[in-house]
């Protein structure tokens, strides 16, 4: 079954057929399609603007672009090859017969196998055929031009980087309405190579490099947008271009930057193209001209997603307005290479607000420790050190409760006594906060701190009871301001114990909370019980830490579950 071949590869056959016959040849050999080739490309460009896309226009602009692109002299094969079968027909004898109907040789026919691998044969797939052919006479007038094409089309065969596709047509709207042409396409999820055949203009990239390099030290990102356009429309010669992101929250397309002073004109057909199917590409117009194009007047243009670990956050847009304009795969791929470092920067750009808001959050939920301890905490969290479980030590408790509050509680309103708990608490909180402490809890009318968790402390004792003396001023003052106020005031009697706890985090991977599990933490309860408004209670083991440090009297307290039990009442609490 024969292949199903284009208009083009119909007229490039017809003129090899013409050639064959004119030189006396038995079959159409390899080399007369490659001169159809050349002779096809000639007289198209003759003939442009008589070129329609149903007809040949498309396959003109896919092999006069490959061809242009690795800087080949068609022209040049062109004559030589005329001299090579003008030689051969010199050698053969007698006019041609006309009537003869020429075969294609067996060499040909494997050209049209290969070529047929994608569907129906085109004037491109003929090409890349020919390139890959061992016919000797092929082989002599190609030269190393046909390792330029495979370079461009086929980069794998030849160690280069990413494949173009043959050309295609993009779809502007979902409605069938007008279509752009596809001169040029690449993967744009992936990393892009320079092909081994030095074609790029070497300047390119070193304007690339420099860009890269320039943009990353900007100041803002809307800085860093505008130099990158500004930079990448020189490098391609671009007439205008503009950057579009991604709005998460409301999957809106924002227009962050653009050349010129008015509004440009995108499809947004092809930027869902690009998009969808991750490929940066440069497109033509078609005949049938869209609005945008129309309006922009618009005649190529290139549309490359940013891209960073799978995920789109843009589409860089350029066009050109100039119809001697032609845009590369080269420029695509200078394009593209930048379309990727923006992707990524914008990528760290996100991770970075992403993890500083969530230090922030995890600060906020660590307001319960000192601002010593939560540094320490954060950076185990950075680190992935902070666990579950718990560890013995040896701490000091303060436990303070605030005298009378059942019968504050029966005569206030919930709003007015929310408010008293909360003013007495900030203050009491800075100052557990203020000397090294952590807020363990607060139980109604109570608060609990711990002195040496969960960061070690040897001056735990100290600091704790230094917090007490502390508070107990606090305290102090905002009664006597309530009251002048004509406010309800109130005093605080508070408790010191220490022993050994097993202190940490309980709970789960997904909810986890700090606590201090140990009979120390009730028996600091029970001398705060005891505790007068105003007065601190500590007890033997702390007095017998501290007793350096401190004035105190001696006394005994009643408890409803140990019976009588011995303190010490603080007197005075030397600083320093």
């Amino acid at each position: 079954m024969e292949p199903k071949t284009s208009a083009g590869v119909r007229r490039i056959w017809h003129t090899a057929a013409d050639v064959a016959l004119t030189t006396g040849a038995a079959e159409i050999a390899p080399i007369h399609f490659l001169y159809g080739i050349l002779n096809f490309l000639d007289q198209s460009k003759a003939n442009a603007d008589k070129l329609s896309e149903q007809d040949t226009a498309h396959e003109w602009n896919s092999v006069s672009s490959v061809i242009a692109e690795a800087r080949i002299d068609a022209v040049k094969i062109r004559h030589t090859l005329r001299i090579h079968l003008l030689q051969s027909e010199r050698r053969n004898q007698g006019p041609p017969n006309s009537a003869v109907r020429m075969t294609r040789s067996a060499d040909s026919r494997v050209l049209f196998e290969a070529g047929a691998a994608g569907g129906e044969i085109t004037a491109l797939h003929l090409l890349v055929a020919l390139c890959r052919c061992k016919d000797e006479h092929v082989l002599q007038a190609l030269g190393e031009d046909r390792q330029k094409i495979l370079a461009l089309l086929h980069p794998a065969e030849s160690g280069a980087g990413n494949a173009r596709t043959v050309a295609e047509p993009i779809p502007e709207d979902s409605e069938g309405g007008p279509k752009l042409t596809v001169l040029h396409q690449c993967d744009a999820s992936k990393m892009i190579k320079s092909p081994e055949t030095r074609t790029d203009n070497s300047q390119q990239f070193i304007a690339l490099c420099e860009l890269n390099w320039k943009a990353g030290t900007t100041g803002s990102l809307d800085q860093m947008f505008q130099y990158l356009l500004d930079g990448l429309m020189k490098i391609v010669t671009a007439d205008r271009g503009a950057i579009l992101l991604l709005e998460r929250s409301t999957s809106r397309w924002m227009l962050r930057t653009h050349s010129g002073s008015s509004t440009p004109r995108i499809s947004m057909t092809s930027v869902r193209e690009a998009v969808e199917r991750k490929i940066g590409f440069i497109w033509k117009k078609g005949v049938d001209i869209s609005m945008s194009q129309a309006e922009g007047c618009m005649e190529e243009g290139i549309y490359v997603p940013l891209l960073a670990d799978d995920e789109v956050f843009g589409v860089v847009c350029l066009d050109s307005c100039s119809p001697s304009v032609r845009f590369t795969s080269a420029d695509l791929r200078i394009v593209t290479a930048l379309a990727h470092q923006t992707g990524l920067f914008i990528a760290h750009q996100e991770m970075r607000k992403q993890l500083t808001a969530n230090m922030k959050a995890m600060e906020r939920l660590l307001t319960s420790f000192s601002p010593r301890v939560r540094t320490l905490l954060v950076q185990r969290v950075r680190q992935g050190k902070l666990q579950l479980g718990g560890e013995r030590a040896v701490v000091t408790i303060v436990f303070v409760d605030i005298r009378g509050f059942t019968k504050l509680a029966a005569s206030m309103d919930p709003e007015d006594l929310a408010e008293l708990l909360n003013v007495y608490f900030s203050a009491l909180s800075e100052c557990v906060l203020r000397n090294e402490g952590t807020i363990n809890d607060f139980v109604g009318d109570a608060l609990v701190a711990v002195f040496g968790s969960p960061e070690p402390d040897p001056k735990h004792c100290h600091h704790a009871l230094l917090t007490a003396v502390e508070m107990q001023a606090a305290a102090s003052k905002i009664t006597s301001d309530r009251v002048a106020r004509g406010q309800v005031g109130c005093e605080v009697g508070i408790g010191v114990h220490c022993g050994e706890v097993l202190h940490g985090f309980i709970g789960s991977n997904d909810c986890m909370q700090y606590t201090v599990v140990g009979d120390i933490v009730n028996f600091a309860s029970r001398y705060s019980t005891g505790a007068q408004g105003g007065t601190i209670l500590v007890s033997p083991e702390v007095h017998a830490e501290a007793w350096t440090d401190l004035t105190a009297a001696k006394i005994t307290i009643p408890t409803k579950h140990e019976g009588t039990i011995t303190a010490y009442r603080i007197e005075k609490l030397r600083t320093s």
